[in-house]
């Protein structure tokens, strides 16, 4: 009888965690609306590009098209030149993130996007959420030191889910911490995470659980953040 137990409860935890796999976060938990906060004026030449360069992991790393196409479209609705440069690992987070500053200052950006909480989240090799606070505190002191005219613009990427999402059990509590370290540092929010739960069928656009399909990344993200940028420069992307 015990042994029927035990297998029992194996049976009702496997059943859920294949729950958990297949049906989408917000419908476990109520998402929090999207909390965008705009940049400060952006302070460019009449002529000459804007500058912008990505700072953070897979999900802006080669592969994902979605930062080519917001150059293009940031271009149409701008009429200027727009530049960007990736400085992205896969697998890397804040610490890492701190490790680029002098790289990032050599791009003399006037925009600097930051994405590395879908890492920090991760209990293999992450780190915890006041560590990951301390470190992208310090990531901003130093972009601000070597960058003081730069925007910085903090981002919430997608969801995880299934395997990817199991070992990232406090990825929502790294993603609200961007909200706090937003107002904490007065820095610009694209808070993109809400918006991802709310796609139907979430399964379908994360294949392997943590990656979106491309086409996709570019549906959620691309819209937001040019008319984000946009907005610092007294126009519009809508």
């Amino acid at each position: 009888m015990k042994r029927r137990i035990a297998i029992l409860g194996i049976l009702v935890a496997l059943a859920g965690a294949t729950a958990l796999w297949l049906r989408p976060p917000w419908q476990t938990a109520g998402a929090a609306p999207p909390a965008d906060r705009a940049l400060a004026p952006l302070g460019l030449p009449p002529d000459g590009p804007l500058r912008i360069v990505i700072l953070g992991t897979s999900l802006s790393h080669k592969g994902q098209t979605w930062p080519e196409t917001l150059v293009r479209r940031l271009e149409t609705c701008l009429d200027r030149p727009v530049e960007l440069r990736r400085l992205t690992r896969p697998g890397a987070g804040s610490a890492w993130g701190q490790g680029q500053i002098g790289a990032v200052a050599k791009a003399a950006p006037h925009l600097v996007i930051v994405e590395f909480a879908i890492n920090d989240a991760d209990l293999s090799d992450g780190v915890s959420l006041s560590a990951a606070h301390r470190q992208h505190t310090a990531l901003i002191a130093g972009l601000r030191r070597h960058l003081p005219q730069a925007r910085i613009l903090l981002m919430t990427t997608s969801p995880a889910l299934g395997p990817r999402g199991w070992i990232r059990p406090r990825l929502a509590a790294h993603y609200a911490a961007y909200r706090t370290l937003a107002e904490e540092q007065d820095v610009g929010l694209a808070d993109l995470y809400p918006r991802w739960q709310a796609l139907p069928d979430l399964r379908r656009h994360l294949p392997d659980g943590l990656h979106p399909r491309p086409e996709t990344a570019e549906r959620v993200i691309v819209p937001e953040l040019a008319e984000i940028v946009a907005a610092a420069l007294g126009k519009t992307c809508r």
